[in-house]
């Protein structure tokens, strides 16, 4: 669908929880594609709804071990929930919305 601006902090939608996507709202396909449309222009490898200006819990994610591999591995992550937590290991880590 579009290319979408991401919101860099401190815009205000990135301070507040996500809210639910419904799976029957029309709109969630158009949500989906202009998020796998700005994450494929972007030097990243995920993004958030909320990255591009909408409140919902959503986020896509490139597994592609290189970025520009070819094969298709990305994810789409609706109303996504934590189930399982190993030990917590230190890593770097960047973020589209909060550049270096």
């Amino acid at each position: 669908m579009a290319v979408r601006p991401i919101r860099l902090y401190p815009d205000p939608i990135l301070k507040h929880p996500a809210i639910p996507v419904s799976l029957t709202d029309p709109a969630l396909s158009d949500l989906v594609q202009d998020l796998l449309d700005t994450l494929e222009a972007s030097p990243g490898v995920a993004l958030a709804a909320p990255q591009i200006g909408y409140p919902v819990s959503m986020i896509v994610v490139d597994v592609t071990r290189k970025k520009g591999a070819h094969g298709h591995g990305r994810v789409v992550l609706i109303n996504p929930r934590v189930l399982h937590q190993d030990s917590p290991r230190v890593v770097r880590e960047g973020c589209l919305s909060v550049p270096d």
